[in-house]
């Protein structure tokens, strides 16, 4: 699955709709239809609000929608290993 779904899935869950994540992040309902469609990929800055809105936190958003963008695998191995350094720096203990 990618991504970009996986995160307004998760969005979804805690909204009850996309049309509810869509008025928590301020974009068209559309917006999320097409995302849905993949007509179109994740921009950073919804990313961002999804990992906010969710709690999952925006760097860990970011990176999973650039995971999605990415152009090569071996971009999407670097976002990837990003993503898994990211995760394990949130579980440290003292944060």
């Amino acid at each position: 699955m990618h991504e970009g779904i996986r995160l307004l899935d998760e969005a979804r869950e805690l909204t009850g709709s996309d049309r509810q994540t869509a008025l928590a992040t301020s974009v068209e309902a559309q917006v999320i239809a097409n995302l849905r469609a993949k007509q179109y990929v994740m921009n950073d800055y919804l990313a961002a609000q999804i990992g906010e809105l969710t709690g999952i936190g925006w760097r860990v958003a970011v990176i999973r929608a650039n995971i999605d963008r990415a152009r090569s695998d071996q971009e999407r191995d670097y976002w990837r290993s990003l993503l898994t350094r990211e995760q394990a720096a949130s579980n440290e203990p003292g944060d």
